[in-house]
């Protein structure tokens, strides 16, 4: 359980058809709790971050995410998972997933 939540997201799996990319139409899994913060600019270079992105750290606990994903949230914001990272076994919070997401800023 994350313990304090400041929006929800959609999730849309990525998908491959005849060599290109699209995202779900319809979100397979919605309504997810979560807690968004932005990035620290620190952080955001280890992700190779150009200043065309907007980079944010996502904490949830859907286990169905993985990169490539979209996710929308409340505000029609859309991020792309660039990493998620399982927290378990924590004795100081509880389990969760942690996610590295960008969404353009053009």
């Amino acid at each position: 359980m994350i313990p304090t939540t400041n929006n929800s997201i959609d999730v849309h799996h990525q998908t491959t058809t005849s060599g290109k990319t699209t995202w779900e139409s319809t979100a397979s899994i919605s309504g997810v709790s979560c807690y968004i913060e932005s990035l620290s600019p620190e952080m955001a270079m280890m992700y190779d971050n150009s200043k065309a992105y907007d980079m944010f750290k996502i904490f949830c606990n859907i286990e169905a995410i993985v990169r490539g994903d979209k996710l929308i949230d409340e505000q029609s914001r859309e991020y792309i998972v660039h990493g998620v990272q399982r927290m378990e076994y924590n004795t100081d919070v509880s389990n969760h997933i942690e996610i590295v997401a960008y969404k353009s800023s053009i």
